[in-house]
Protein backbone atom coordinates (compact mmCIF):
# COMPACT_ATOMS: atom_id res chain seq x y z
CA UNK A 1 0.00 0.00 0.00
CA UNK A 2 1.32 3.37 -0.66
CA UNK A 3 1.80 6.08 2.13
CA UNK A 4 -1.37 8.01 3.19
CA UNK A 5 -1.56 11.71 3.84
CA UNK A 6 -3.76 12.83 7.39
CA UNK A 7 -4.64 16.44 7.74
CA UNK A 8 -4.53 17.08 11.01
CA UNK A 9 -7.02 19.95 12.04
CA UNK A 10 -7.56 21.96 14.90
CA UNK A 11 -10.69 24.08 14.97
CA UNK A 12 -12.06 26.37 17.29
CA UNK A 13 -16.04 25.86 17.75
CA UNK A 14 -17.85 28.49 18.61
CA UNK A 15 -20.96 27.11 20.19
CA UNK A 16 -19.17 25.41 22.67
CA UNK A 17 -15.90 27.96 23.06
CA UNK A 18 -14.11 24.69 22.74
CA UNK A 19 -11.28 23.48 20.82
CA UNK A 20 -11.35 19.70 18.66
CA UNK A 21 -9.30 18.28 16.65
CA UNK A 22 -10.15 16.40 13.39
CA UNK A 23 -8.23 13.75 11.26
CA UNK A 24 -8.50 13.87 7.45
CA UNK A 25 -8.18 12.02 4.58
CA UNK A 26 -9.99 11.62 1.23
CA UNK A 27 -10.15 7.60 1.62
CA UNK A 28 -12.75 8.16 4.33
CA UNK A 29 -16.32 7.66 3.34
CA UNK A 30 -18.05 10.84 3.28
CA UNK A 31 -20.57 9.41 5.60
CA UNK A 32 -19.12 7.22 7.81
CA UNK A 33 -15.17 7.86 9.47
CA UNK A 34 -12.43 4.81 9.33
CA UNK A 35 -10.61 3.57 12.46
CA UNK A 36 -7.70 4.13 12.61
CA UNK A 37 -5.20 1.83 14.50
CA UNK A 38 -1.35 1.60 14.97
CA UNK A 39 0.61 -1.23 16.43
CA UNK A 40 2.10 -0.82 19.59
CA UNK A 41 5.53 0.12 17.94
CA UNK A 42 4.32 2.63 16.29
CA UNK A 43 5.57 1.47 12.87
CA UNK A 44 2.06 -0.14 11.14
CA UNK A 45 -1.01 1.58 10.70
CA UNK A 46 -4.36 0.24 9.80
CA UNK A 47 -7.72 1.75 8.36
CA UNK A 48 -11.14 -0.19 8.95
CA UNK A 49 -14.43 0.69 7.23
CA UNK A 50 -17.43 0.21 9.18
CA UNK A 51 -18.28 -2.55 6.54
CA UNK A 52 -15.20 -4.38 7.76
CA UNK A 53 -16.59 -5.38 10.82
CA UNK A 54 -19.59 -7.44 9.55
CA UNK A 55 -16.48 -10.04 9.76
CA UNK A 56 -17.58 -11.86 12.59
CA UNK A 57 -13.87 -12.63 13.83
CA UNK A 58 -12.86 -9.03 13.10
CA UNK A 59 -16.02 -7.68 14.91
CA UNK A 60 -14.87 -9.95 17.98
CA UNK A 61 -11.18 -8.97 17.88
CA UNK A 62 -12.26 -5.16 18.19
CA UNK A 63 -14.99 -5.74 20.87
CA UNK A 64 -12.22 -7.61 22.97
CA UNK A 65 -9.50 -5.09 22.38
CA UNK A 66 -7.35 -8.24 20.73
CA UNK A 67 -6.95 -6.31 16.78
CA UNK A 68 -3.84 -7.83 15.50
CA UNK A 69 -1.38 -5.73 13.42
CA UNK A 70 -1.95 -7.23 9.80
CA UNK A 71 1.50 -6.41 8.70
CA UNK A 72 2.89 -8.18 11.83
CA UNK A 73 1.35 -10.63 13.28
CA UNK A 74 2.80 -10.88 16.53
CA UNK A 75 1.72 -7.31 17.86
CA UNK A 76 -2.01 -6.01 18.69
CA UNK A 77 -3.17 -2.94 17.61
CA UNK A 78 -4.36 0.12 19.70
CA UNK A 79 -7.27 2.54 18.74
CA UNK A 80 -5.77 6.37 17.72
CA UNK A 81 -9.43 7.39 16.57
CA UNK A 82 -11.69 8.41 13.81
CA UNK A 83 -10.25 9.71 10.31
CA UNK A 84 -13.11 10.97 8.38
CA UNK A 85 -13.46 12.91 4.84
CA UNK A 86 -14.31 16.79 6.45
CA UNK A 87 -14.94 18.60 9.61
CA UNK A 88 -18.18 17.05 10.90
CA UNK A 89 -19.49 20.79 11.47
CA UNK A 90 -21.80 23.37 10.23
CA UNK A 91 -18.90 25.62 8.24
CA UNK A 92 -20.31 28.61 10.31
CA UNK A 93 -19.93 26.90 13.75
CA UNK A 94 -15.80 26.91 13.65
CA UNK A 95 -13.08 28.75 13.40
CA UNK A 96 -9.84 26.56 11.71
CA UNK A 97 -7.09 27.44 14.05
CA UNK A 98 -4.18 25.34 12.42
CA UNK A 99 -3.83 22.66 9.48
CA UNK A 100 -0.63 20.10 9.81
CA UNK A 101 -0.09 17.28 6.52
CA UNK A 102 1.47 14.43 7.64
CA UNK A 103 2.45 10.50 6.12
CA UNK A 104 1.57 7.46 7.56
CA UNK A 105 3.52 4.59 6.33
CA UNK A 106 3.04 1.19 5.89
CA UNK A 107 -0.53 1.20 5.95
CA UNK A 108 -3.09 -1.78 5.50
CA UNK A 109 -6.75 -0.73 4.66
CA UNK A 110 -9.95 -3.19 6.03
CA UNK A 111 -7.12 -5.81 7.24
CA UNK A 112 -5.35 -5.96 2.73
CA UNK A 113 -2.35 -4.60 1.56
Amino acid sequence: MLPIDIDLVEVFVRTSASVKVFHLCDLADANCPLEWWISKDGKHHALYNQEAYYDDTLRKRRESGNMICPQDKKQRLALVGHIARQIDLEPESFVELFRCRFRLESVCIDGKW
